[in-house]
């Protein structure tokens, strides 16, 4: 039996042989977080400069570990137990506007067409702040000690792209992130520029790392001239905490939002009331950003039982009326409701799991600890959330 604890969040993860893994909260030994790194016992090391991917964390034979170490690391990008993830900014055409298909159940939808707002000429973007080049491909921006893995395409270099922050959870890193969701692949032809921090403990500390986050964004927006309709998060696990601070704390700034799981929101608060943050989601909270919600009904961190509790929550407070499934199948289910201002609330859930039970993110390429690796998983999270952003910017 292997133990691994996240510190500073209660988690203990508990492995025996294989990686057969439970997920135990250390204070009230119910099913908590996750809490397993590219090393396959937490934490994740740097790769070097254009090497290839072996971990300083990678264990001899983690094959099985996150991002095993078999990827080629980019330059300068943090590892995940197997180093950077070789990244490509995709080959589709410019088409990042209104969708043209692509849905949950199916990830071969080209995600929308541009319109002439959406990608407007801009001038040459300026470097400034710890945005030091704004040149197209794959950079490595470190600010405030967080490095921000960014993928930005030819076109943002020239038109007013969108912005999409994608959040780890607990003991993972921006490149597992990429491994699983593949945004800076699917997102940058599209028209947006894909990002992915890695907090270097492992652990995101809520109400000191979530505004650095937030200034990395506003600095990408000066830097590139974005187009401030177009800018979302997403996140998985303690990911989907970082998500509701910005629901909470900086609506102002985001179009929509698409946070999974995450029993750790419950610990997010309002910095100006100290008021909890999915509760402070109610009839006086403004902007209206529409969020799509997604959890695993064999998730063992945040259980289908409370995952539903949160979505009639908020449903409630928001006045929302609705739920009927627009979408699913014999192994996933979306109910969507709608309500003032242009909110819209989908609850997506699914029967998939992985090595810690259902708490994994479904899509076509699952790294070993983090992806759903059972039960089909035909959904593609990464291609959904894409999808949902294109469909909701910002009025």
């Amino acid at each position: 039996m292997r133990t691994s604890r996240v510190t500073g969040c209660g988690l203990l993860l508990l492995c025996a042989g294989g990686l057969a893994c439970s997920v135990k909260d250390n204070a009230t030994d119910s099913p908590a977080g996750i809490g397993m790194g590219g090393s396959g016992v937490g934490g994740s090391a740097p790769a070097s400069a254009g090497t290839s991917a072996a971990s300083a964390g990678a264990s001899a034979g983690a094959s099985a570990g996150a991002g095993a170490a078999s990827g080629a690391g980019t330059s300068g990008a943090p590892g995940a137990g197997g180093g950077g993830v070789a990244a490509a900014a995709g080959s589709g055409q410019d088409d990042g506007g209104a969708p043209q298909g692509g849905s949950a159940g199916d990830p071969s939808g080209d995600g929308g067409t541009s319109s002439p707002e959406d990608l407007a000429p801009i001038d040459p973007p300026v470097a400034g702040g710890c945005i030091d080049d704004v040149s197209a491909g794959d950079h490595t921006y470190t600010c405030d000690g967080i490095p921000f893995l960014t993928m930005v395409d030819e076109q943002c270099t020239t038109n007013a792209c969108g912005l999409i922050m994608d959040v780890h959870g607990a003991t993972m890193t921006g490149a597992v992130m990429r491994m699983n969701n593949r945004l800076h692949e699917l997102a940058p032809p599209k028209g947006y520029i894909a990002v992915a921090p890695t907090e270097p403990g492992g652990a995101w500390d809520f109400p000191n790392q979530m505004p650095i986050l937030a200034d990395f964004i506003e600095q990408m927006i000066a830097a590139f001239h974005l187009n401030t309709r177009r800018i979302h998060v997403t996140g998985f696990s303690m990911g989907s905490g970082a998500t509701f601070w910005f629901l909470c704390n900086r609506p102002d700034l985001i179009a929509s939002a698409g946070p999974v799981t995450g029993s750790s929101a419950s610990q997010v608060t309002v910095a100006s009331t100290g008021m909890p943050c999915i509760e402070s989601l109610d009839g006086d909270w403004q902007p209206r950003v529409p969020i799509l919600f997604m959890s695993g009904t064999l998730d063992s961190a945040l259980t289908a039982e409370a995952a539903q509790a949160r979505t009639d929550g908020i449903v409630s407070r928001l006045g929302l009326t609705g739920g009927d499934e627009i979408e699913g199948d014999g192994s996933y289910r979306r109910r969507r409701w709608t309500g003032s201002d242009g909110m819209v609330f989908d609850f997506l859930t699914h029967d998939y799991s992985g090595v810690v039970a259902g708490h994994c993110i479904p899509g076509p390429t699952p790294d070993l600890i983090y992806g759903c690796t059972s039960g089909g998983a035909p959904l593609d999270w990464g291609q959904t959330v894409l999808d949902w952003f294109i469909e909701h910017p910002k009025p």
